[in-house]
């Protein structure tokens, strides 16, 4: 392909051509400090017909409005985390944001994981997270901060009041005991259960561990214990229901597996890789070598920089039971990140890459009560946050008078047509203002001589909203699919960008798949049991999406069914040989040896019937088209 002249061509028709979509992504929108602090918000088109990407201001808070299936997931939420080049923590009750953006986020360098702490099933190729609410308990202070995060109420409506907030805070105070005591002594939350549930070995052992340890927050911990305790009748009793049904998930068997032996550690996740070598980000292997001398890409971007992804998710029924978990880990990377943020400002560093917090309902997933208060905060911290929401009814209802703020607090608000909540539609109409408009009206005049007939004009002004109601709720008829846009000052409108049909991104899987087949080796990378984004649907024709809405449809379709296959065939390979996605994520670390006797037979990974194994560095042939496979 020739080189292409920026000025030749409109942004997304740039990196739609671009040989490599996602390094011109990086190169031509991503190349500079500010830049890199950018979300992807959709595409504009100006009056020359031109279509340009659309970003918001560097660190900015985004929240994304519209009602079930409108597109908030795939065209709202997952180009952000496609477009985002640092850490990511992405937050669904469902995998669909995983399954579309792994595969982009592995080019970032990092690893990636999946955590599901009602026990649902992992994306394939992700290693599984462990997480534990004990291991940011390390202080006095720690366990409180935890425990008020299982304590919180999380559905803040207004039948709640303060009755509830006065019983979830004795509750975080008698649950952070145990929740030190277990940090202390490296228990898990089997024994934070047992004491909460009253067990008097594991109280006998919470005191003497507390009382064996020589420190001020142990002393304070074992008071506070004792002060509660002491209580008897109702008050007790309502402070131990509060801080079981806060625990509740962890009754489950699955939730309480997946907290044991913890993998994952909120600092070192935002605070590792800022200064190592992305191999992905390369085009060549001498680049490898530049990079390790700090040599930069043309563009400017360093070739440094890996950066994790972390899907956390709950399956549609247990979302609500798993809310006391999600609010705390959000409010634990929360805690990381401003933790980095002073010791950067501290040491003069200046390019670090912020945390991109995703969440996908907002509302019913993770309601912290301080969400609010994060969100006013978190953008000059090291941390920028994306959310979807159905309405602002919702969220009147999960956080009570806090609610009011949202519109404010997230800078950037896109609302896709179609919501019917009363007065989410009004309170948007009413906050782009009014403008007066003349209305002219003519009066025929005169009596019965028709010779004295005339006419009058008459003028009048009226009030009438920049964008009445009506418009809100069924968007620009000029623009059918357009979104409304509200940055800090005035409005615009501008049209998402789904993954899976909306330039550069279809382009951009294919040439990702591409580019590990060329560049990774197939023996080892990691990313071959990733799942591969579905990029062949079908109309109701039973015609290829891709093949009739892409430039040079046709081929892009075969290199995709090709490239598809092909990792189909590698990652099969992997699991008949007894591979696990930590084997290729952290191939230092020591392995159990494999069973001599292990006959090698089909495995139930996720990638079909697995076909010829490959040690060979990809390329050596020509990936040959195949026909889809079901």
């Amino acid at each position: 392909m020739t080189t292409l002249q920026v000025d030749q061509l409109n942004g997304i028709d740039w990196l739609d051509q671009h040989p490599d979509p996602w390094l011109g992504l990086l190169d031509r929108y991503l190349a500079g400090p500010w830049a890199q602090k950018r979300l992807w918000l959709g595409v504009r088109h100006d009056v020359a017909g031109n279509v340009e990407p659309v970003f918001s201001e560097p660190e900015r808070n985004v929240l994304w409005l519209g009602a079930p299936k409108v597109n908030k997931t795939h065209g709202g939420l997952a180009p952000q985390a496609i477009a985002w080049n640092g850490p990511a923590v992405i937050m669904s009750v469902k995998p669909d944001l995983a399954y579309a953006t792994a595969l982009h986020r592995a080019r970032y360098g990092g690893t990636i994981w999946h955590l599901d702490p009602t026990g649902g099933k992992l994306i394939p190729g992700a290693v599984e997270g462990r997480w534990s609410p004990i291991e940011m308990a390390d202080s006095w202070g720690g366990a409180q901060r935890v425990a008020a995060g299982l304590a919180g109420a999380g559905t803040r409506d207004t039948q709640s009041g303060n009755n509830a907030k006065f019983w979830e805070s004795l509750a975080g105070a008698y649950m952070a005991v145990p929740l030190l005591a277990a940090k202390l002594a490296g228990k898990d939350m089997r024994f934070v259960l047992s004491v909460i549930n009253g067990v008097e070995s594991a109280i006998d052992e919470l005191e003497q561990i507390l009382g064996d340890t020589d420190t001020d927050d142990a002393r304070a911990a074992l008071e506070k214990w004792t002060s509660l305790s002491a209580m008897t009748g109702a008050i007790k009793d309502s402070i131990v229901v509060t801080s079981s049904q806060a625990l509740n998930i962890y009754d489950r068997g699955e939730t309480l597996e997946r907290s044991l032996e913890p993998n994952i550690d909120p600092y070192d996740f935002v605070s590792g890789g800022r200064n190592e070598v992305n191999f992905c980000a390369t085009e060549r292997d001498g680049e490898v070598g530049l990079a390790n001398m700090g040599v930069t890409r043309p563009s400017g971007v360093p070739v440094t920089g890996q950066y994790p992804t972390l899907y956390i998710t709950a399956s549609t029924g247990d979302a609500e039971d798993a809310q006391a978990i999600m609010r705390t880990i959000i409010r634990q990377f929360w805690d990381a990140c401003r933790r980095l943020h002073e010791e950067d400002v501290e040491a003069g560093v200046r390019d670090r890459r912020p945390l991109l917090l995703i969440c996908d309902e907002l509302t019913n997933l993770a309601p912290d009560p301080a969400y609010p208060s994060i969100v006013s905060q978190c953008v000059d911290q090291g941390m920028v946050i994306a959310s979807g929401i159905q309405d602002l009814g919702q969220v009147e209802s999960r956080f009570g008078r806090d609610g009011e703020t949202f519109l404010t607090l997230h800078n950037e608000v896109l609302i896709f047509p179609g919501i019917k909540n009363e007065k989410t539609l009004s309170t948007i109409s009413n906050i782009l203002g009014k403008r007066w408009v003349k209305f002219e009206t003519q009066t025929q005049s005169g009596g019965a001589d028709p010779a004295k007939t005339g006419w009058s004009i008459s003028e009048s002004w009226h009030e009438t909203p920049h964008v009445p109601i009506d418009q809100v709720r069924d968007g620009l008829p000029s623009a059918p699919g357009a979104v409304l846009r509200l940055p800090p000052t005035g409005f615009e409108y501008i049209y998402p960008s789904p993954v899976y049909r909306s330039k550069p991104w279809p382009r951009m899987v294919v040439t990702t798949l591409e580019w590990f087949l060329r560049r990774s080796a197939h023996d080892t990378g990691p990313a071959f049991l990733l799942p591969v984004p579905e990029l062949d649907r079908k109309d109701s024709a039973g015609n290829y999406l891709l093949a009739i809405t892409q430039r040079d449809g046709d081929e892009l379709l075969d290199r995709y069914i090709a490239a598809a296959n092909a990792f189909t065939k590698i990652a099969g390979a992997a699991y008949d040989q007894g591979e696990s996605p930590e084997d290729r994520w952290f191939p230092d670390e020591e392995q159990e040896p494999d069973d001599p006797d292990q006959d090698g037979g089909a495995s139930e990974g996720p990638a079909g019937d697995g076909g010829a194994s490959t040690d060979s560095r990809p390329g050596d042939d020509p990936i040959e088209p195949e026909e889809p496979q079901p």
